[in-house]
């Protein structure tokens, strides 16, 4: 996928946005596939996390930006005061259930969906 069909080779395929899913397997199989329909699908999920995993990571004001979009629209206002990550991700959902596990099954979800032939 680093080098086929491109005219330069791509360094680092990066798998945390439907966009760059897409991109990495362009020249692999045709958009149209179900890998490629269920990651676009799915993209609102997919950049959340990634989102509220990078202001884990990195922690810098960029990603706290992101971060707190994230948490505005989950708790349905911007709160005085954010969380921090891992407070948010222990948080539960209107249906009892965590953040963090909601995530974890979404993700596993989608695995399996795009892995579906």
């Amino acid at each position: 996928m680093k080098t086929v069909g491109r005219t330069k080779p791509k360094g680092i395929l990066k798998w945390n946005q439907a966009s760059e899913i897409r991109g990495n397997v362009r020249y692999v199989m045709a958009a149209t596939e179900n890998f490629c329909t269920v990651a676009t699908a799915h993209s609102a999920r997919i950049n959340e996390i990634r989102m509220v995993r990078n202001h884990i990571a990195h922690g810098n004001p960029g990603t706290k930006a992101l971060y707190q979009g994230v948490v505005a629209r989950r708790l349905g206002a911007a709160p005085r005061k954010y969380p921090r990550p891992g407070a948010f991700v222990l948080r539960q959902t209107p249906a009892g259930v965590l953040i963090l596990t909601e995530y974890v099954v979404s993700l596993s979800a989608i695995v399996k969906a795009m892995a579906k032939a």
